[in-house]
């Protein structure tokens, strides 16, 4: 699976081949993504699904978060946030959709493989993340990281 990156801009889409490809050459120093054109900022790829009512779900990524983890058991484990807006190629970003990939593809054999549970990533409005983080503060357990 690949990505097709528009850019208003310059009007050259871009491909990224895989996950790792959009994140590792993709992206600016903010996380947002950029014409490998022209360079400038503002790049996004438009993405659609059906809904279960028979609709279409209209999205447009407009970044990517990647969380590495160090530890030797998971170093292969990279979840990743996509930044989403629902409002056009340039809308505030409004959502995110948690996913993640293991990269296998340095074993003999080995694959790169994205993880998506049974029914699709999980979307969470910003509101919501938000909320979610201020339960955990109230609860004491943010204060636990460091």
């Amino acid at each position: 699976m690949g990505y097709n990156i528009k850019c208003d801009k310059c009007k050259q889409p871009s491909w990224a081949d895989n996950i790792v490809d959009l994140i590792d050459h993709h992206l600016d120093k903010q996380n947002f993504l950029k014409c490998s054109n022209c360079g400038k900022s503002g790049a996004y790829i438009y993405l659609t699904s059906p809904t279960q009512d028979g609709g279409v779900w209209e999205r447009w990524v407009r970044g990517v978060i990647r969380i590495d983890y160090k530890e030797e058991e998971l170093k292969n484990y990279h979840p990743y946030v996509f930044l989403h807006t629902h409002d056009g190629a340039q809308g505030e970003v409004d959502s995110v959709q948690i996913s993640y990939y293991k990269d296998h593809r340095k074993k003999r054999g080995g694959v790169l493989k994205h993880g998506h549970g049974p029914g699709g990533t999980p979307v969470l409005d910003l509101k919501d993340i938000k909320n979610i983080l201020q339960k955990l503060i109230r609860l004491g357990l943010m204060s636990k990281m460091a």
